[in-house]
């Protein structure tokens, strides 16, 4: 394996030298030195958002058709380094890394049209927040652990071993995830959520549905199913079985 850089990566790198020396100025440099946080402060990245919008290299990752230059990531490589290596200030990622990628790939051509440019710009600047627990990661990992229990479980029964209190367990499990399920359901369609269709069955609607069909399903689902951890056997009952047999409380 060959990990030396081509004459066209090293002369990059040459260029990047260059443009980093020209616009990180020793006052950026020091504050980028005196800046504690894990994101630099607005005002010292700003300054270096623009030195890189001039450029063209604020989000180089993205396609050139959205005013990035679809880089290799042998150029991303040395551009981060050289950046770090001078110390210079990072960019907010939020947009660039997070929703801007995320805007190319699902949004509209209207969306994209607007909020694309104003990202690499910095005319907008974008946040992600992040709650726990019940977010998509922990409800995926969920799912994964319930589906190797269950694979446990149906080994167990095809050797002729008796599962005993992990089945309390799967109902358990179970009926918390469906509901983690459905509650991030009515999370994700926000306002929408507060428009019920009263009509039934939904599928038979002879006219056009209040809310996106995709949508119809999502709240009515959410409220049954409360249910969950109450029809065949209650959540408090499959804890205490599981306490007495599987803990020997």
């Amino acid at each position: 394996m060959d990990l030396s850089f081509t004459d066209a990566e090293r002369a990059f790198q040459v260029e990047v030298r260059h443009f980093v020396a020209k616009h990180l100025t020793p006052e950026l440099k020091r504050a980028q030195d005196l800046t504690p946080s894990v994101f630099s402060e607005p005002e010292i990245s700003d300054a270096w958002h623009q030195a890189l919008h001039q450029r063209g290299w604020v989000a180089p990752a993205w396609p050139t058709e959205h005013g990035g230059y679809d880089w290799s990531p042998a150029q991303r490589w040395i551009f981060e380094t050289e950046c770090a290596r001078a110390g210079a200030p990072s960019i907010s990622p939020m947009g660039v890394r997070m929703v801007g990628p995320v805007i190319i790939r699902f949004g509209s051509q209207l969306q994209k049209d607007f909020y694309l440019p104003r990202i690499l710009s910095g005319e907008h600047i974008w946040c992600q927040g992040y709650s726990e627990p019940a977010r998509i990661s922990d409800i995926e990992i969920d799912i994964d652990a319930l589906e190797m229990t269950e694979l446990r479980v149906m080994s167990a029964l095809q050797s002729g071993e008796n599962p005993g209190a992990i089945s309390s367990l799967l109902k358990l499990r179970t009926s918390e995830i469906r509901q983690a399920v459905t509650r991030l359901g009515v999370e994700v369609i926000g306002q929408h959520a507060l428009v019920c269709e009263p009509r039934r069955p939904l599928y038979r609607l002879n006219e056009p549905a209040i809310l996106p069909e995709p949508e119809l399903p999502l709240l009515p689902e959410f409220l049954n199913g409360r249910a969950y951890t109450i029809f065949g056997g209650t959540s408090e009952v499959q804890r205490d079985i599981i306490a007495k047999l599987m803990l020997g409380l």
